[in-house]
């Protein structure tokens, strides 16, 4: 699947800018940073994104004590049934949203999507079965989808395509940021419990 997405970008429109020297990683990311801090509109999409991802997104690390603690399952049977109806919840939200990503509505439907994000992790905190854990995950899954769909396409058309690459090195880099918080929300649920984490990210992501 991987190899299909890099195939794909044989069909993107544009051509970087030639250089006229050789630029270091460092460099790249200031022109990128000065760019969205250039464009405020883009400025607040990356910084959305990001507070998302941080929020919301790290729901996984949780996942194996919630099922064992909260739930009374076996996290190693049941850890790769709720990652995958979560994972279709969010294919088939993606397969049906594409056409609406350029459409003039396409920010009220993010910032919908950001809020059934938080909805979806809420009711996962007072889901008192495992069936309706499930029900839950596929919620999150596919609003967690919906957004990042959503806002990454966002951020394109508010990008100058000279600075597609900058720009969204720069906002995946909340997903990397998102790995170091997965520390403090396995700290937090120790200390508080699974289901109060899960809702603790889901009135943050709202």
């Amino acid at each position: 699947l991987a190899a299909l997405v890099v195939m794909s970008f044989l069909w993107m429109p544009g051509a970087p800018p030639s250089r006229k020297r050789d630029e270091s990683v460092f460099a790249d990311l200031k022109l990128g940073l000065q760019h969205v801090w250039e464009r405020p509109r883009l400025r607040l999409l990356v910084v959305t994104f990001a507070g998302v991802v941080l929020a919301g997104y790290a729901y996984q690390v949780i996942l194996p004590g919630y099922l064992s603690n909260a739930l009374g399952r076996d996290p190693e049977r049941d850890l790769g049934v709720i990652f995958a109806v979560s994972a279709v919840g969010g294919i088939i939200l993606s397969v049906s949203l594409v056409s609406k990503a350029g459409t003039q509505n396409a920010r009220w439907y993010m910032f919908i999507f950001g809020g059934i994000l938080g909805g979806g992790l809420m009711l996962a905190a007072i889901a008192p079965t495992y069936i309706t854990a499930l029900g839950a995950m596929v919620i999150v899954g596919a609003a967690s989808s919906g957004f990042q769909l959503l806002n990454n396409a966002i951020i394109m058309q508010e990008t100058d395509p000279r600075y597609f690459g900058r720009v969204m090195s720069l906002t995946m880099l909340a997903f990397g940021f998102n790995g170091i918080a997965a520390y403090p929300y396995g700290a937090l649920a120790d200390a508080v419990g699974e289901r109060a984490t899960l809702f603790a990210m889901g009135t943050a992501s709202i």
